[in-house]
């Protein structure tokens, strides 16, 4: 009991937590010293975690990438038309393609809502689930792709 009045009364005094800090570290310098075991184990662990880190970095970047080199939803219109049913069911990452005569139009859909907000929030395509140009507008000749 004394022990852990002892230990307690260490732990909340600054001062002491201070040198309990200090003696601890340099004991664990020459704890490390008489067996380099210890430290190579302790450096492992976090080279695995650093790797582990970089694995699930390099994994979600994949990912991103695959997402946005898979074959994108397609449909066709007379004209630039944007479907509700179509592109809301995506992830801002994916993408879809508009065939129309006048050309084909590629976009992800953090594209469509980043340049087309004005559609997004159109009575048309919240309540019908369709809108379309009776010309293609400007902004979406970048999205040309044919």
């Amino acid at each position: 009991m004394q022990e852990i009045n002892m230990a307690y009364q260490v732990l909340h005094d600054p001062i002491r937590r201070l040198q309990y800090d200090q003696t601890r570290s340099a004991r664990s310098a020459e704890s490390d010293g008489r067996n380099p075991g210890e430290r190579r184990k302790r450096e492992e662990s976090g080279t695995a975690q650093r790797r582990a880190e970089e694995e699930r970095s390099k994994r979600a970047e994949a990912e991103a990438s695959w997402r946005h080199t898979a074959q994108p939803v397609m449909y066709e219109f007379s004209r630039l038309c944007f479907k509700a049913d179509i592109i809301e069911p995506l992830s801002d990452q994916e993408s879809f393609r508009v065939i129309t005569p006048g050309g084909t139009f590629q976009m992800t859909k953090a594209d469509f809502y980043r340049d087309f907000a004005n559609v997004v929030k159109s009575r048309s395509y919240r309540e019908g689930g369709i809108y379309h140009y009776p010309t293609v507008p400007q902004k979406a000749l970048r999205y040309r792709v044919g």
